[in-house]
């Protein structure tokens, strides 16, 4: 049995939140949040979900979004930003 990877991340700002999943065997990131707005977005292929998800991850960042934390259960290990920064990730113990 192939296992799933899924990315999730999750932008706070102030007491909402939004919630993003992207599951490398479908070509689809889902939004969830703030509240209980929730939204699927299907891609043609992995490139352009891939590049879909950097560009939604950036606006959220832009309109004050704050990345608090990423789980990719391809590793198992979720990482939360040192300042907002993904590439400065550090481990979280689950």
């Amino acid at each position: 049995m192939q296992r799933l990877s899924r990315v999730t991340s999750l932008f706070i700002r102030g007491e909402e939140s939004i919630r993003l999943s992207h599951l490398d065997t479908k070509l689809s990131v889902t939004a969830e949040g703030p509240g209980q707005n929730q939204r699927i977005f299907t891609f043609g292929d992995q490139a352009t979900a891939d590049e879909f998800l950097r560009l939604y991850e950036q606006n959220l960042i832009d309109d004050g979004w704050v990345l608090q934390a990423v789980v990719d259960r391809r590793s198992g290990r979720g990482s939360v930003p040192t300042d907002g920064d993904r590439r400065r990730a550090v481990a979280v113990a689950h």
